[in-house]
């Protein structure tokens, strides 16, 4: 919801109003009494907006207003509703009479010390704290100046070295105390004079007898306590009694001690002092106002890239009338600086060129001081108007609903998420190149940065969008992306280029990353085989390590995945040792074939030269890139090398047959047989069929089913009868014949032969 009106109760002739459906980020209306402006300029206008409330309790009005005024730009106060918010010290806003009152409502002020310097020592006005502390070392006093027209402190001289030149704050507030006072990083709100320095003690006296004028209220309490033998033979004591302080022979000595005065205001004088040295104290007392003077503060205006002039309108209502109007300075880290007064008889404009540096002080802020020395009814010069004119600085908005492209939602760890972010410069003015920063959230509340580009310039009025490309990996679970237009430079801890507001520049989406929680399948053979536990294998054998992840977008494709494995190798009579990818020497002893497509399988080959029988046992450790583990416990297969090459005796299986039968048998050493031939005979002897090497199919070294099986057919392929058959095997490597190892199966055997039976 939308109105406009020249009344901030929205209830003129003049209200316009318009309700806007809208999915949120950049929400505009075009009201048609702004078409008419240039035929009414100078008029303000209040406006307000709020998300439409219909059948709740109300709306919630966020309000602001503006003044027409063709080709200026700045900020101003030209209609009295325009002032409501402003900050009034001793002058009432009184909004039924349509103007400004003194004000002698009291103000009221305490102060509280202790001999302890970690107790509370400190003061406050109208229950607001406004300093603390002191210096260590040495007993002091502590004194706060009031002005009675704003009923703010003054502020020491400091000195900010943090920038590049320094920046001196309350150059002229020197006044002899001492001020390398600890580790303070601003204007303190108190003097701080030690009482046994002669010259702090001279110095304190300068202050309250001649810096300080009269009408302004005085608060002192001491820092520890009171040093009277310090003190002694200074012009302080004498000082402090012209104020109204006790001769110090009616005073207890070394005990804390506070005072309120207003300078030049007879029987104003309050104090308080401690029984001991370890009591605790306070004093409130309460500052009347004359009701004849006062303040008014406006709100912030700015930030701005230069400031041009200041223009004031004020209709005094007495000859007695004085304003005085001030301008104050806000640094970006928020340090408020006295730039200057000007009396309002001597003009009602001023050039703030040379006065107010943009750059150092993005904001400003117009005080009035007001005083009218008439006896009886003393009224406040009624102030019309003031505006700043100035050099505005841009304003943009992240305006989602511009966004092209969001495939954050759905999203699998470890795949690129993508978010199109629309920034809308919503003012007239250019922008300079952009920066887009983003960062991600974590489940666990941790912040990532995923995100870090410099845009090209945003012209007025146009849109800009960022596509933010990151990988989810490590962001499994619930997250959150904080997208920041123009973010704060970490460097300076100022916006990367000056804007209006800060607030729109930020967004964020809640997104859920699905999480890998599957385990891989391992798979480990050996030339090829998937072996038995205790089998017997090559002495020289390949071992091949497969890891199988359904993930198919956390690829096993990179060097660096060599981290997922592990391998353990037990050899015989040692302990485990670890095989790593490389040797001390940097030869490979690992090799990693990585991923390479849609299936997600990554390979290592083990190569081994095992010159020690017996028996090993290999261990195997995979996990996958979520960290989810092969299985839960470790892969571990134990096998048998024996150097020599040796063939057990060969069994058909199964015996008896009735259509087919294969043959078992093992070869031990490194190297298949080169000849190997199986004679098939009757019991007379007659061959009736022989199985060439070719026939049995690959061998290997370790345990052998042949992929021939013998149908019971001989050379031409008739049908042999049922009954018994022989068989014998003649196998040789380089016509060398291979040496015959025993297994407990010989007692089938007869001499080298053994028996078939075809049923």
């Amino acid at each position: 919801m939308f109105q406009i009106d020249t009344t901030d109760r929205f209830n003129s002739p003049m209200l316009e109003m318009a309700s806007v459906t809208a999915p949120g980020g950049v929400v505009s209306w075009q009201p048609q009494s702004i078409y008419s402006l240039n035929t009414q300029d100078s008029t303000v206008f209040f406006w307000r907006c709020s998300i439409d409330s219909t059948g709740n309790d109300g709306y919630n009005w966020y309000e602001r207003s503006f003044q027409y005024i063709d080709g200026r730009y700045g900020w101003g106060q030209a209609h009295y509703f325009q002032f409501k918010d402003d900050e009034y010290n001793s002058i009432v806003y009184d909004r039924p009479e349509r103007d400004f009152d003194f004000s002698s409502a009291p103000h009221e002020l305490t102060a509280f010390t202790s001999s302890n310097p970690y107790g509370d020592i400190g003061w406050r006005l109208d229950l607001v704290n406004q300093d603390f502390g002191g210096c260590w070392g040495n007993p002091a006093w502590n004194i706060a100046v009031i002005d009675p027209y704003t009923y703010e402190a003054w502020g020491t001289r400091f000195v900010d070295n943090s920038v590049d030149p320094p920046v001196v704050y309350n150059p002229d507030n020197d006044f002899g105390n001492f001020t390398p006072c600890g580790t303070f990083q601003r204007p303190r709100l108190y003097f701080h004079f030690r009482q046994n320095s002669p010259e702090e003690m001279a110095a304190m006296a300068t202050f309250l007898t001649e810096t300080v004028p009269d009408g302004y209220h005085i608060l002192a309490y001491t820092w520890f306590y009171m040093d009277q033998d310090g003190m002694a033979g200074t012009p302080a004591v004498a000082a402090l009694n012209g104020l109204g302080v006790p001769s110090f022979a009616t005073l207890q000595d070394s005990v804390p001690y506070i005072f309120y005065v207003r300078k030049g205001f007879a029987g104003t004088f309050v104090d308080t002092i401690a029984a001991t040295q370890t009591t605790d104290i306070n004093l409130t007392a309460f500052a009347q106002s004359n009701g004849d003077r006062g303040s008014i503060t406006t709100m912030e205006a700015g930030p701005a890239l230069a400031w041009n002039a200041l223009y004031w309108h004020d209709r005094p209502l007495s000859a007695s009338d004085s304003t005085v109007i001030e301008v104050r300075g806000i640094t970006s880290t928020g340090l408020e600086v006295h730039l200057g007064e000007w009396p309002d008889e001597q003009q009602e404009f001023l050039d703030l060129g040379s006065i107010a540096d943009a750059s150092v002080y993005p904001r400003l802020r117009i005080r009035g001081k007001f005083h009218d020395l008439a006896a009886a009814d003393p009224r406040p010069a009624q102030m019309d108007r003031w505006q700043l004119l100035s050099a505005p600085v841009p304003e943009c908005a992240i305006d989602p609903p511009l966004g092209l492209l969001n495939s954050l939602e759905g999203s699998f760890q470890g795949e690129e998420a993508a978010l199109a972010v629309a920034i809308h410069n919503i003012s007239p003015h250019d922008m300079d190149s952009l920066l887009v920063t983003a960062w991600v959230v974590n489940a666990n509340n941790q912040r990532q940065r995923v995100w870090y580009r410099r845009n090209g310039p945003l012209a007025a009025g146009a849109v800009q969008v960022d596509t933010i490309r990151f990988n989810t990996w490590g962001f499994g679970g619930l997250n959150t992306l904080v997208v920041e237009a123009n973010p704060v430079d970490t460097l300076t801890g100022e916006y990367d280029q000056p804007e209006q507001h800060h607030f729109n520049n930020i967004a964020q989406w809640r997104f859920d990353v699905a999480v890998d929680r599957e385990n891989p399948l391992l798979d480990v053979t050996f030339d090829g085989v998937h072996i038995l536990d205790g089998d017997i294998v090559s002495a020289r054998p390949e071992i091949e390590i497969l890891l199988n992840d359904e993930n198919t977008v956390l690829l096993l494709d990179s060097p660096a995945d060599t981290a997922q494995f592990k391998v353990f190798l037990t050899r015989p009579g040692r302990p485990i040792e670890r095989v790593f990818f490389r040797d001390g020497q940097g030869n490979e002893v690992l090799q990693f074939i990585p991923a390479d497509g849609p299936e997600n399988e990554a390979r290592i080959f083990y190569r081994p030269r095992f010159t020690d029988d017996g028996k090993y046992l290999l261990t195997v450790q995979a996990m996958d890139l979520s960290r989810n583990p092969s299985g839960d416990n470790d892969y571990k297969i134990s096998f048998e090398v024996i150097n020599r090459s040796t063939i057990t005796e060969v069994l058909n299986y199964p015996n008896p047959f009735t259509t087919s039968t294969r043959f078992v048998f093992t070869l031990t050493g490194s190297t298949v047989p080169t000849y190997m031939k199986i004679q098939i005979m009757t019991v007379t002897g007659r061959v009736v069929r022989e199985v060439k090497m070719h026939e049995l199919g690959p061998l290997r070294v370790g345990r052998n089913i042949t992929d021939f099986a013998w149908d019971g057919t001989d050379e031409f392929g008739d049908r042999l009868a049922r009954g018994v058959y022989l068989y014998r095997v003649i196998t040789q490597i380089n016509g060398e014949d291979i040496e015959y190892r025993a297994t407990d199966a010989a007692s089938y055997f007869n001499k080298g032969f053994g028996k078939m039976y075809k049923l």
